[in-house]
């Protein structure tokens, strides 16, 4: 653990072993004042065994992992597989970037589970596109308090609308999200099967669910894209009388705004009891 060192703005040395850092698994950073980047470039292959990164108050960091033109092992075009399981950021308000760049050609975070961000007023995404795309073990996601537009970060390179399928994530928390008007800004599908629990709160701009009736070729900006449909959360709820549950108390406690898409939630809910009782 790195705490209340005021005037500390570099925590590692510009020419460290190769195998120095091999064996950390835990960082630990708080009530750093001057510190700006956590993790630069000439560490990150160091690191690749850390497994839990916690930073919180830290006023002037913008960065946390420098990944920015960056090459693994010294130009080895062969791409590092990094450990890293939790991922803790709160209270950072001059946060820009988690990852300054696209990290895809030299490292992969797909071993990444839970994910909390809280209170970053400067950040502009959580993902760069090529790290979400890769995330096939992200089990919980809570963003809260912070100043973003969309979650993943559009990459001009990509032809076709991306594809984000998370087959491990259970729990998704937005709130306080006065600024998000989508997950991606883009044509884009996001798939989530397992996921069971919804908490959307106080995130005005954010379009929850897609009704049944819409669908891309409906006259529909693209940057304020629902984030689920209700098909998918019927494919979801299916599983077990929990997710059922789960499924209904979305439905009743969500923000929404026009009486036309709240009746087709409500069609959507009765159609799928109906089939539930059918079934008994």
């Amino acid at each position: 653990m790195i705490s209340h060192m005021e005037h500390l703005k570099s925590i590692w040395h510009n020419q460290l072993a190769t195998k120095s850092l091999c064996k950390l698994k835990q960082l630990k950073i708080e009530f750093c004042n001057e510190i700006s980047n956590v993790i630069p470039s000439y560490v990150l292959n160091k690191l690749q065994n850390l497994e839990i990164v916690t930073i919180d108050s830290c006023p002037t960091l913008e960065v946390v992992f420098e990944t920015q033109g960056l090459k693994a092992d010294g130009g080895r075009q062969t791409r590092l597989e990094m450990q890293l399981r939790t991922l803790s950021l709160k209270h950072l308000p001059m946060l820009k970037h988690i990852w300054s760049g696209n990290p895809n050609e030299s490292f992969m975070f797909q071993n990444l589970c839970l994910l909390n961000v809280t209170e970053c007023k400067s950040l502009i995404h959580v993902f760069p596109l090529s790290v979400a795309k890769e995330l096939q073990h992200l089990q919980e996601l809570y963003i809260e308090k912070c100043d973003i537009e969309i979650i993943v970060a559009q990459d001009e390179l990509v032809v076709r609308f991306p594809i984000f399928i998370f087959p491990e994530l259970t729990s998704l928390s937005f709130q306080d999200l006065t600024q998000l008007r989508s997950f991606y800004n883009g044509l884009h599908t996001l798939d989530c099967p397992v996921l069971r629990d919804v908490d959307v709160l106080h995130c005005d701009k954010l379009e929850l669910f897609k009704p049944m009736s819409l669908n891309y070729r409906d006259n529909v900006p693209v940057d304020t894209l629902p984030l689920l449909s209700i098909e998918k959360v019927h494919s979801t709820s299916q599983y077990s009388n929990n997710r059922c549950k789960n499924a209904l108390y979305i439905y009743s406690c969500l923000y929404m705004p026009k009486m036309s898409f709240l009746i087709d939630m409500c069609h959507a809910v009765c159609y799928f009891l109906l089939e539930k009782i059918n079934k008994m």
